[in-house]
């Protein structure tokens, strides 16, 4: 899939930006999305759940298309609809957080606000982008429509600038012609107000990848061996208790869907933010993440979650 991105960074600048997901990519984010951005084990499989719930929507990409498509008349639901939109437009805003922010995770705003106690009142973003060294709060849309107006812009970018958790900055990611050629416009102005101290940052990190060791303990039953390193698997046919329907779209690919965790990074990278809250280490070791695996049939994020489509 080739996405389209209209840029403003935080310098003002505007480019327009050319991205292209391989299917393992895209499932990845729109899987965390369904997970709710935790990766903690029953979240991910309810992640890999919405890959099934949302077939139809996904098929066309599943064949290699650029857009996503709709089920059969008969199953035509407005309300489905505006769910898969708009968690794809926050599978998007994921990624490009993770290619413009290096974030190396990303929470729901929400789910952070209950972690750290602010009360749920008043106007506030979607998603919180977490780098070693950077906090960026993020409104994440997604559309039908096939175009997004300044002023709608303004709006969203209002809206992530709201909510009590310190950030450095704030960003609208608002994906649209979702079902004709999918665009993103992603505007990030300077960060203003309270920002988040260096410890701040580091513990939103370490509780992301405590979830993430607890998952792969839990998964260490099940293990693949992919370029000599050990990953632990869940298969989408696992998740889903081995009572996928025969009939779904896209049951050919989303038969061989399995999730991946890399436990030696996600360990490793625990450590590292452990040491460097304990000023033993420099978080600047987590600036430079070992590679990702960008190919058609696998991809591995920088956090060690990932997807193959290898049967």
């Amino acid at each position: 899939m080739t996405i389209t991105v209209d840029h403003i960074d935080a310098n003002d600048a505007r480019l327009t930006r050319h991205f292209t997901l391989k299917l393992p990519r895209f499932l990845k984010h729109f899987a965390m999305a369904g997970a709710g951005f935790s990766p903690a084990l029953p979240l991910l499989a309810r992640g890999l759940g919405a890959l099934l719930w949302y077939s139809h929507f996904l098929d066309p990409v599943l064949a290699g298309g650029h857009s996503f498509g709709q089920p059969p008349p008969i199953l035509r639901d407005p309300s489905l609809k505006a769910h898969f939109s708009n968690l794809s437009g926050r599978a998007f805003a994921d990624f490009l957080g993770r290619e413009l922010e290096q974030a190396l995770a990303t929470w729901s705003y929400e789910g952070l606000l209950t972690v750290l106690a602010y009360p749920q009142v008043g106007p506030r973003p979607d998603l919180v982008a977490v780098g070693p060294q950077s906090v960026t709060a993020i409104e994440a849309k997604g559309y039908a429509r096939t175009s997004v107006s300044d002023a709608d812009m303004l709006q969203f970018k209002h809206q992530a600038a709201q909510g009590p958790i310190p950030r450095h900055r704030w960003a609208a990611s608002v994906a649209f012609g979702l079902y004709d050629s999918v665009r993103v416009r992603y505007h990030d102005p300077a960060g203003e107000g309270r920002k988040p101290s260096r410890e701040d940052s580091l513990k939103h990190l370490e509780r992301y990848f405590v979830e993430i060791n607890a998952t792969a303990r839990q998964l260490r039953g099940t293990t693949r061996t992919i370029n000599g390193r050990p990953y632990v698997a869940m298969a989408l046919t696992d998740a889903a208790r081995g009572r996928m329907p025969l009939d779904i779209a896209g049951s050919d690919t989303l038969t061989k869907v399995t999730l991946l965790i890399d436990p030696v990074r996600a360990a490793d990278t625990l450590d590292v933010l452990r040491s460097a809250l304990a000023n033993a280490r420099s978080e600047q070791e987590l600036v430079s993440p070992a590679s990702t695996i960008d190919t058609d049939s696998m991809f591995i994020d920088t956090d060690g979650i990932g997807i193959s489509l290898a049967s």
